[in-house]
């Protein structure tokens, strides 16, 4: 295999990639109901790539042909629902804490789309906070608040730091105070051992319910999985020289699945894939070039080093395993047929909404000692 047909590979799978992205939009958008601010009602399909994003705006278009959508803010729309889901929003007035000065903070009134966790004796809502609506050395420590409203009252329940001993601060639980108030005429619910989650916060409002003998709803799932998955389609080409300066190209393309933690901030998680590899390989002693193709299966750990709503880097170390399937001629080197090998590897990861590069380097069982050295470089597309 030339160079030149490994480029030409690599060329037509990456116009495959792109064409495959141009085909999945739809993957992107959710059968959905909006429902205006006169009360009635309009089913189409709801934007899903920035669902953190859905508190401040969402993107709508009547039917999946159509290539234009219309964004809607919380001042057009009394709610929406997802079909098929247990998501349901409705817009909901939020006092949003701001730093005014050093010493003062002051609130600001604004609406939101606030996702309806239970309906009960008080409506449970989640309210998602964009980067620069809370700050977590000031103001807050998490990147979401919650309201409990009833026909009679609507609270707040913010996460809030406070000082603690000299300039060292805290996570206040002034948010348990604020809940037991909520529930105080029921002495059989307490929120002492409450966790602000979604999880946590919906059992007890459930509780309440079921104390004060009303029927409460849930809108999530309380056994919901622990862990979320990320499916990528992707695309790599690198080059390999080993200790006797043999030359690799390789272009691969397949499957990736990295798995996180549904909870937390996703700092840490885990990458499988399956790839099939094409390689062009040089064997420096007898000249003899070698077209070759392997299964190989990366296994990574991946280390989140940044992100915001958009865009995350990432530190992927870990190993890729090859399992030849196919060479030709067949490789021996005294006697013995080379069939796998493993590959140690460090990439670095750039994602910018589904799209991934991926920038790698690594070597075979003796990189430590600096002896072999690969490079590849790649693309990956997340289609789930």
């Amino acid at each position: 295999m030339t160079p030149k047909t490994i480029a030409s590979l690599f060329l037509a799978l990456f116009v495959a990639t792109q064409i495959s992205a141009q085909s999945v939009p739809d993957s992107t958008f959710q059968a959905a109901i909006i429902t205006l601010k006169d009360g009635s009602q309009q089913s189409g399909y709801l934007q899903a790539d920035d669902v953190k994003r859905w508190s401040q705006q969402i993107s709508f278009k009547p039917t999946l042909t159509q290539r234009e959508t219309t964004t809607y803010f919380p001042d057009q729309l009394d709610g929406f629902s997802l079909l098929g889901s247990q998501q349901r929003f409705a817009t909901q007035p939020v006092a949003l804490i701001e730093e005014s000065s050093a010493a003062e903070l002051s609130k600001k009134t604004v609406d939101r789309f606030s996702r309806l966790l239970v309906d009960g004796a008080y409506d449970l809502y989640k309210v998602e906070l964009l980067r620069g609506e809370y700050n977590s050395d000031v103001t807050g420590s998490a990147d979401h608040l919650y309201l409990l409203v009833s026909e009679q009252e609507t609270l707040q329940i913010d996460l809030l730091r406070t000082k603690g001993s000299g300039s060292q601060q805290r996570v206040s639980e002034r948010y348990k105070s604020v809940l037991d108030y909520a529930f105080r005429d029921c002495d059989k619910v307490s929120a002492k051992s409450t966790s602000f989650n979604d999880k946590s916060m919906a059992k007890l409002v459930v509780s309440y319910s079921e104390c004060v003998q009303e029927e409460s709803r849930l809108y999530m799932d309380l056994k919901s999985n622990a862990f979320v998955t990320e499916n990528r389609i992707t695309a790599h080409y690198g080059e390999t020289r080993d200790e006797n300066f043999n030359d690799y190209a390789e272009l691969n393309f397949g499957y990736q699945a990295t798995i996180f933690r549904s909870s937390g901030r996703r700092r840490l998680g885990f990458t499988i894939g399956a790839e099939v590899s094409l390689q062009n390989y040089l064997w420096i002693i007898d000249q003899t070039r070698y077209d070759q193709i392997f299964l190989q299966v990366p296994l990574f750990l991946d280390f989140k080093l940044w992100s915001n709503e958009r865009q995350r880097i990432t530190l992927q170390p870990g190993i890729v395993w090859h399992q030849l399937l196919q060479s030709n001629p067949e490789v021996v080197r005294g006697g013995i047929s080379v069939a796998s090998y493993a590959l140690l590897t460090a990439n670095l990861v750039y994602d910018y909404d589904r799209i991934r590069l991926i920038l790698g380097y690594g070597g075979q069982g003796d990189v430590l000692i600096g002896i072999d050295n690969a490079w590849t470089v790649g693309v990956g597309y997340r289609f789930k």
